[in-house]
């Protein structure tokens, strides 16, 4: 195994081979005096103390001026030397699968997540209820008129107007609580090349989908209700 130990600002402390049981790692920091390993202590738990909290001056530093630098750059100049060309590795994409199997995985992954949220997803449909019922309840005293006066038909136009602005404005905020969530992640796998910014667009779309409906479904049913704009199933999906 080897091991790549950077400092802190990317510096190179430690780079090569571990040897067996470590020897390679623990005798070069014994090397630039370090306290010796205790018989049978990790050599990972050892290394981590004694780079800590042990004064041994620039590691980065050091480790350029060390024997085990010289052997690596000079294994690095001789394969730069000998470039064949039939060793040459190219990449036809910049993904490794296609785009339709990153945004299935990817699509997944959303939904696990969702489905792993059940509080939220119950909060945001209990809004969606609260906020239908306040709406609703302002035409709660004159439900189902006969005859609509142009005052009471231009205030239910208004207040339906501002469901659909409501309504709208909460699914764009519902996303951002589960992208808050995964920011680091997504962060991560697109620096790696695993998907791009478009496949976690589409995931989020096609998670919220299902929410989204349940929500104004229960926004519709819970307004309509209230208010009495309507009595049949048909006003009812029409509004919906």
């Amino acid at each position: 195994d080897e091991l790549l130990l950077l400092k802190r600002g990317g510096q190179v402390v430690f780079q090569g081979d571990l040897g067996k049981d470590c020897s390679r790692l623990v005798n070069y920091f014994e090397n630039l005096g370090a306290t010796k390993i205790e018989l049978g202590e990790n050599p990972a738990n050892w290394m981590l103390r004694v780079i800590t909290s042990e004064d041994m001056g620039d590691l980065a530093q050091k480790y350029v001026e060390s024997k085990e630098y010289a052997l690596l750059r000079k294994d690095l100049d001789e394969i730069k030397a000998v470039q064949d060309p039939e060793l040459k590795i190219e990449y036809k994409d910049e993904f490794a699968a296609s785009k339709a199997v990153r945004q299935l995985l990817v699509n997944g992954r959303l939904r696990l997540i969702y489905w792993r949220s059940p509080a939220y997803n119950l909060s945001r449909l209990m809004v969606s209820m609260v906020i239908a019922f306040v709406l609703g309840s302002v035409f709660i005293l004159v439900r189902h008129p006969e005859i609509y006066t142009e005052v009471e038909m231009r205030s239910r136009l208004s207040v339906i107007f501002l469901t659909f602005i409501i309504t709208g404005i909460m699914a764009i905020l519902s996303v951002i609580p589960v992208m808050t969530k995964i920011r680091e992640m997504f962060y991560r796998h697109r620096d790696s090349g695993m998907y791009d910014s478009a496949a976690i667009g589409w995931a989020l779309g096609s998670a919220e989908k299902l929410f989204i409906v349940l929500a104004t479904t229960i926004f519709t049913v819970v307004f309509l209700s209230v208010a009495g704009m309507t009595k049949s199933l048909r006003g009812l999906f029409g509004f919906w």
